[in-house]
C-alpha cells in the first residue's frame, strides 16, 4: 500500500509537472501540500482526526479513501409472459455502480471547494483539499490498490491465484508488491485541462481516474514476476511507468483546480473541451456481453466485429444507398435488452450528435430497436432491418441527467449475429 513516502513522491512530482502559470497558484502552500496535505486520508486515522475531518469528503458516511469497488455485473434473467402470452427473457434489476456514484460526489465536492477557496484567496485551504483528493487517486492507481475501483476485486485476489517461488512460501503476492516507495524522476506531462466547471471536471476525471487504475492494473502481472525473479532493471522501469501514470493524473487535477480557482484557461485546452467523444467516456453501466462476436466483449470502440471476431470497418448504410464508414464509434451486438448509462452534468453540454444502424454489410439481416433516453424521457428512437436504413440522431442534453442508450434484438432469436449495430461518432458538443 503507498506509503506517506509514495504519496509525498508523487505529489511532489505532479506539482513539478505544472507549467509556471499554475504552479503559482500552489507555491505559497506547495511544501505543506507535499509534505504534510497529501496524506490527510491517512492522518485522519489517528488522535488528530478531527483536525483533517473537514477537508475530507464522506460519501454515505465512508472518508473518500478507498472507494467502494464497481460491480463485476453478469445479467440476471428470468423467463416471464411477454405481451402475446409467450414465454421471453425479462432482465432482472443490477446492482448500482457505488464506485461511480462515491466518485461523481467527491470529485464535484474537492473542485467546488478548492475553485471557492482559490478564488477567496485562501490557497492553504484549496491545497488542503487537493491533498485529500490527490491521496485517495494515488491510492487507487498505485499497487495493489488499482485492482479495486473500476472492474474491482479485492487487493488479496492475487494470492488466491499465484504462489511465491519455493523458499519463500509467505511472501504472497500482496506482500512482494507492497513496494518501497521509488522517485520516478521528472515526469514529462502537459497537464490536461478537465473542465471549466466543477461538475465537467468531476465528468472527464471519472474517465481518466479509471484508465489510469486499469492500465497500471494490467502492469501487476509483469511487475509481481520481476520482483520474484529478482530483475532489478525490470521492476524499476514497471513501477516508474505506474508512479508516471499516477504522477500525470494528480498534476491534472492540480492544473484543473488552478483554472476553476481563476487562471486563465489557454484557448487551446478550451476548444478541447468544446466536444467530446463519447465513445471515450465510461459510463456507469454498459453491457458484458453480447452476441455474435461480442459474446463476453459486449462492444468494442473504433471497429465492429464479424462472427469470428475479426475486425470490421463502423460502416453504415443510409437512405438511397448511401454507405459510409467512420474512425470513430462502437461497434455491438444486441441482446433481448442491453443499456449503457452516462452521468451528463447539468448546463455543460447543448446536444449528442452522431448516427446509429446496424452495420453495413454484417448486419443487413439483423432487426434491432435503439433508444435513447434521458431521466425516462425517449429523445429518439428508430428501428433497424434491412429495410430500414441508419439514422443520425441530434438531442437535447442540456438538462443533464442519466442519459441512456438503451437496445433491444427484434429477431426471433435475440442472439442473431447479425444485430451487429453501429454507434457512429457520437459527439458532446459543448454550451459556449
Amino acid at each position: 500500500m503507498p506509503s506517506d513516502a509514495w504519496h509525498q513522491v508523487l505529489t511532489r512530482r505532479a506539482l513539478g509537472a505544472l507549467a509556471p502559470e499554475a504552479s503559482a497558484a500552489w507555491a505559497s502552500c506547495a511544501g505543506a501540500l507535499a509534505e504534510t496535505y497529501c496524506r490527510i486520508p491517512d492522518l485522519y486515522y489517528g488522535d488528530s482526526a478531527g483536525e483533517w475531518a473537514s477537508w475530507l469528503c464522506f460519501v454515505d458516511g465512508i472518508p473518500f479513501h478507498y472507494i467502494p469497488n464497481e460491480p463485476v455485473e453478469y445479467n440476471n434473467w428470468r423467463m416471464a409472459r411477454g405481451a402475446d402470452g409467450g414465454l421471453c427473457l425479462e432482465a432482472l434489476p443490477l446492482p448500482e455502480n457505488v464506485h461511480h456514484r462515491h466518485c461523481r460526489e467527491a470529485f464535484l465536492f474537492y473542485f467546488e471547494r478548492m475553485a471557492a477557496a482559490l478564488r477567496g484567496g485562501q490557497p492553504d485551504a484549496a491545497a488542503r483539499l487537493a491533498g485529500s483528493l490527490c491521496h485517495a487517486l494515488e491510492d487507487n492507481t498505485m499497487p495493489v490498490h488499482c485492482l479495486e475501483g473500476p472492474d474491482g476485486t479485492d487487493i488479496f485476489v492475487l494470492d488466491r491465484l499465484a504462489n511465491p517461488p519455493p523458499g519463500t512460501p509467505h511472501r504472497l503476492p500482496s506482500l512482494a508488491l507492497d513496494l518501497a516507495a521509488l522517485d520516478p524522476g521528472p515526469v514529462s506531462h502537459a497537464p490536461r485541462l478537465l473542465g471549466l466547471t466543477p461538475a465537467e471536471a468531476g465528468f472527464h476525471l471519472y474517465t481518466a481516474f479509471c484508465e489510469t487504475a486499469l492500465a497500471n492494473r494490467r502492469l501487476l502481472l509483469p511487475l509481481l514476476e520481476a520482483v520474484y525473479a529478482g530483475n532489478g532493471a525490470r521492476k524499476r522501469d514497471l513501477v516508474v511507468r505506474c508512479a508516471s501514470a499516477a504522477v500525470r493524473l494528480a498534476a491534472d487535477v492540480l492544473h484543473t483546480a488552478a483554472v476553476l480557482g481563476g487562471m486563465p484557461p489557454a484557448a487551446a485546452e478550451s476548444a478541447a473541451l468544446q466536444t467530446v467523444d463519447l465513445a471515450g467516456v465510461r459510463p456507469a453501466r454498459r453491457p458484458r456481453s453480447l452476441c455474435g462476436g461480442y459474446r463476453f466483449i459486449g462492444f468494442t470502440r473504433g471497429c465492429c466485429l464479424d462472427g469470428q471476431r475479426n475486425p470490421a470497418p463502423l460502416a453504415l448504410r443510409f437512405e438511397g444507398g448511401v454507405r459510409r464508414t467512420y474512425s470513430r464509434g462502437l461497434g455491438l451486438g444486441a441482446h433481448r435488452e442491453f443499456r449503457f448509462d452516462y452521468q451528463i452534468p447539468a448546463g455543460v453540454y447543448r446536444s449528442l450528435r452522431g448516427a446509429a444502424g446496424l452495420q453495413a454489410e454484417l448486419g443487413m439481416a439483423g432487426h434491432a430497436r435503439l433508444q435513447w433516453i434521458l431521466d425516462d424521457a425517449v429523445l429518439w428512437q428508430e428501428e433497424f432491418d434491412g429495410r430500414h436504413a441508419a439514422a443520425p440522431f441530434d438531442l437535447d442534453v442540456s438538462p443533464g441527467g442519466w442519459l441512456t442508450l438503451r437496445g433491444e434484438a427484434l429477431t426471433d432469436n435475440w442472439s442473431d449475429p447479425a444485430n451487429n449495430l453501429v454507434l457512429a461518432e457520437p459527439v458532446l458538443i459543448r454550451i459556449r
